[in-house]
């Protein structure tokens, strides 16, 4: 919701996240958009191989971009990429029904009141998400982020020989590969390795984002904690078929317990309404148990989303990209689907 053009008939969604970069290309030629490329690198690794001058995070994530981009020899220059939902702000504000020149001036008005630094310093974008004519009312939604961000994004590029056609906020990216055009209200729980995303979109629309400082991360340490086991030990374990949540030997999970007040908050905040699902992302979507434990700890039907399941895929890889790798590649994917070109968007 940031900023950018398309073009060509293949689309490139690029995912910088704390451990890994994942990159998805698309191709536009058919009925509905194929996947034609997919790959990831880990982070960990491309910090090992680095002199130990290369202390720059900045430098590390450009190295392991470099090496993603050459052994995935993409058919097109043109990437999209996501910018940290922690990273911006997305906002619904309610308007009296108004023309364009005089939304475009309320709109620096109320940005004032929600965007913590000077609005010199951000990128502003904002869009008519619902209109009442007979009440002479519409909701618009506000999307803010540092131009220091983009410009990072940006510098990561150099060199490389691709150019970055746009750039947005990883919550919309969610929503278009998990919800797409589907009716009904979701909350989406991007549970990443540090920071859990929490999206409330009702018809494709986002009203409420939240991010918050806890992650997988935080549950691998939970599970190190209470076993007195090193912490790569409960992540494989974790990543295996234990189920952690039944039984007698159950363990309590804070962070768990962290997202779910944060469930409870915006459900609150939409009128305590059910929604009709929960749809999980990330890699410890994948956790044995987990679906199960969300369900009954916060009374809402809870899925694990997979955003592959609106793409045509190969059968060679279709049983790769189900689970658990498929649940990891949601932003990248919905990155890839903002860069489908107008044509094809029907």
């Amino acid at each position: 919701m940031l900023f950018g053009s398309k073009s060509d008939n293949y689309a490139v969604g690029i995912d910088f996240g704390t451990r890994t970069i994942k990159a998805v290309e698309l191709n536009f030629k058919k009925d509905k958009p194929e996947l034609v490329n997919y790959g990831w690198v880990m982070l960990d690794e491309v910090r090992e191989a680095l002199d130990e001058s290369h202390s720059d995070y900045a430098e590390v994530l450009h190295q392991a971009l470099v090496t993603l981009l050459d052994r995935m020899d993409l058919h097109t220059k043109k990437v999209n990429v996501a910018i940290p939902a922690f990273n911006g702000l997305v906002m619904m504000i309610d308007f009296p029904l108004m023309e364009d020149a005089d939304l475009a001036q309320a709109i620096q008005y109320e940005a004032r009141k929600y965007v913590p630094i000077s609005l010199d310093d951000v990128n502003i974008s904002y869009d008519r998400a619902v209109v009442d004519e007979k009440n002479k009312t519409m909701k618009v939604i506000l999307v803010a982020a540092p131009k220091s961000e983009v410009q990072y994004y940006d510098n990561l590029f150099e060199g490389t020989g691709y150019e970055v056609e746009s750039l947005e906020l990883e919550t919309f990216s969610l929503v278009r590969s998990l919800v797409g055009s589907d009716q009904g209200s979701y909350i989406l729980l991007d549970i990443g390795a540090k920071t859990t995303n929490l999206v409330y979109a009702d018809n494709g629309i986002v009203y409420v984002n939240r991010n918050i400082d806890v992650g997988g991360v935080d549950i691998t340490s939970s599970i190190a904690d209470a076993m007195n086991i090193a912490p790569e030990k409960a992540r494989t374990m974790k990543e295996g078929e234990r189920n952690f949540f039944v039984g007698p030997a159950s363990l309590k999970f804070p962070p768990l317990d962290y997202i779910f007040s944060e469930i409870d908050r915006i459900v609150k905040s939409q009128g305590g309404k059910k929604t009709d699902a929960i749809i999980l992302s990330g890699g410890t979507s994948q956790m044995a148990g987990l679906t199960d434990y969300i369900a009954q700890a916060t009374g809402q039907t809870v899925i694990v989303g997979n955003p592959c399941s609106r793409l045509l895929v190969d059968p060679e890889v279709e049983d790769i990209v189900k689970a658990p790798v498929g649940s990891t590649l949601s932003v990248a994917v919905g990155l890839a689907l903002r860069g489908m070109p107008e044509e094809n968007k029907k």
